[in-house]
């Protein structure tokens, strides 16, 4: 039942920002270049959902499934959630049809120019910031500095994922 919360948690936080940076961590010859990336979906497996531009290469010459990260950052709201794991290169024939709805372009010209890939989430890092310091009296700063001088970190969750079942850490 947690590794549900959690990945509900995960879920929501994912489809709040939706955008992310997205690195290849292969070592392989040929990787996946490092690109900004818009989620369609996020699972109830923990599977993160997105597109990409297909590369110029022909896509044999790339590994089918690799480690990769995904960073998600809002400033506005002070969140922070990392996240690795399994990228896969999804076939267009193998989408269900609820992600394959989600990832659709309009057009057949559009399709045959992006690729479809899903992260298999295996850890993830969420933090918040405090985004509010402008709006704080003097004694709430004052206490900010206090705890600054022991190095106190801000709220973190580590999440941990071993096939379907996750882990929290507080």
């Amino acid at each position: 039942m947690n590794a549900d919360k959690d990945i509900h948690f995960l879920q929501d936080k994912i489809m709040d920002i939706r955008t992310a940076i997205f690195a290849n961590d292969s070592v392989g010859l040929f990787k996946m270049p490092t690109r900004i990336v818009h989620v369609a979906h996020v699972d109830e497996e923990g599977n993160i959902w997105f597109s990409l531009p297909r590369p110029q290469q022909d896509l044999s010459v790339f590994e089918k499934e690799f480690p990769a990260q995904l960073d998600f950052y809002r400033k506005s709201a002070g969140i922070k959630l990392q996240v690795s794991g399994i990228a896969s290169i999804v076939p267009a024939n193998m989408l269900t049809r609820e992600v394959a709805t989600q990832l659709a372009p309009v057009s057949p010209y559009i399709k045959s120019r992006y690729i479809h890939v899903r992260v298999s989430i295996t850890n993830a890092t969420y933090m918040e910031t405090d985004v509010a310091k402008k709006q704080k009296n003097f004694w709430e700063r004052m206490n900010d500095l206090i705890q600054s001088l022991w190095d106190i970190a801000p709220e973190q969750k580590f999440f941990h994922f071993n096939g379907t079942s996750a882990r929290a850490e507080a």
